[in-house]
């Protein structure tokens, strides 16, 4: 997909000729105008005074002060823009970008250093698959960073996403990409998004994975294509890209750190699939077959309610099922990881576990839980085994 079809236009108040347009679309019908320089005025002298509350008597005085300073009339068109969104018909006035960074991060001051912010906000990073990888994507983008996004999934939104998916039935049969670059456009609209509607395939790997400049700093791996989640690893591997992904384990979840950017010979997965497999595998797999991978992948280390729900695939369920509370923490987890790594801060390959089960249950760590939990993943072990009796 061309991302400028569907992209906001950017309209510029210094150019004559975006002027007249931005004039036309303000007067057209149908078309909504959000226009709230005021507060955003008001922001930006907020973080060059932080001291004065509007409570001071010497608040307004200032404020005029500064207004005349720095947002007359010729320095205010300079500093403003406007971004069209044409898909819901909105326009709306913003400040220019360096200054619309500043204020959209401004929240973020200290608990993400300025430095540490401008080294986030220009790296480059790809999201394959957008259940858990849309809330990967809110996340990483709400955080401040990066600028440069690839995203790529070929589904569409259905009744059964709704669980787990910041959308509503207006959205149904749109594309999982469009519709969070749609999103995320409306939380910043000079956000550099490169969309892969077709998903993720061997035909545009490396374009997605990039090189030189446009290489991927860290590339996260959500989608339901064992085959490829497998190859795009290979891939990773070979350009020295971290890879990171998070699955659902009932209301918790499970985050897997793959360094190849430290560990050029790392295992793909850890070492728990024999990886060329990948290399032979057809491109569809029988249901059983994609279980019993999908178990190699993930383990036998998951909540007791998923155990009983990975037997029942193909049978009692037609598919893996996943919490909107999972995907919602998994996205959270992510952008955290994703943002250690970019930083240079220590983050090892291996498995993490996010457990909510462990933090607020008050019951989890007695005796009585403990051994629930090994009897259910012997019993889970032996009756997989029974149930798909093929060694991996």
């Amino acid at each position: 997909m061309d991302c400028q079809t569907i992209a906001p236009r950017i309209l510029q108040n210094n150019s004559e000729q975006e002027r007249v347009e931005i004039e036309r679309l303000r007067s057209s019908l149908g078309i909504r105008v959000v226009d709230e320089l005021q507060d955003f005025i008001e922001s930006a002298f907020s973080l060059e005074f932080p001291y004065l509350s509007k409570a001071d008597d010497q608040y307004e005085s200032t404020l005029r002060e500064y207004v005349g300073n720095y947002w007359n009339e010729s320095q205010t068109r300079d500093k403003t823009v406007w971004a069209y969104y044409d898909w819901n018909n909105t326009l709306v006035r913003l400040p220019a970008e360096d200054i619309f960074f500043a204020l959209r991060t401004a929240r973020n001051r200290h608990l993400i250093t300025e430095e540490e912010q401008s080294s986030f906000h220009d790296s480059r990073i790809g999201i394959a698959g957008l259940s858990v990888g849309s809330h990967i994507l809110n996340a990483v983008v709400l955080s401040g960073g990066p600028r440069h996004i690839r995203v790529a999934d070929f589904d569409h939104i259905s009744i059964t996403n709704i669980n787990r998916l910041f959308c509503s039935v207006t959205d149904l049969g749109e594309n999982k990409t469009t519709l969070a670059a749609r999103r995320i456009w409306g939380l910043n609209p000079f956000q550099e998004l490169e969309l892969f509607d077709c998903g993720l395939d061997m035909d545009n790997i490396e374009q997605f994975m990039g090189t030189g400049d446009s290489r991927l700093d860290v590339f996260i791996e959500e989608m339901d294509n064992i085959r490829m989640k497998g190859l795009a690893r290979l891939k990773a591997r070979e350009l020295k890209i971290p890879v990171v992904m998070a699955t659902d384990n009932g209301d918790n979840a499970i985050i897997d750190v793959e360094r190849f950017d430290l560990e050029p010979d790392r295992p793909i997965f850890h070492g728990t699939v024999n990886e060329s497999m990948f290399l032979d595998m057809g491109e569809t797999l029988t249901l059983p077959d994609k279980v019993r991978l999908a178990n190699a992948i993930v383990g036998p280390d998951v909540t007791p309610r998923m155990q009983l729900s990975l037997v029942a695939v193909g049978s009692e369920l037609p598919a893996w099922p996943q919490l909107g509370n999972a995907a919602v923490l998994s996205g959270v987890a992510v952008s955290y990881v994703v943002r250690r790594i970019i930083l240079g801060e220590d983050m090892p390959s291996g498995r993490y576990r996010v457990c909510l089960d462990s933090s607020l249950d008050p019951s989890y760590h007695s005796e009585a839980a403990k051994e629930y939990r090994t009897q259910q993943k012997e019993e889970f072990i032996s009756g997989f085994n029974l149930i798909f009796a093929e060694d991996m």
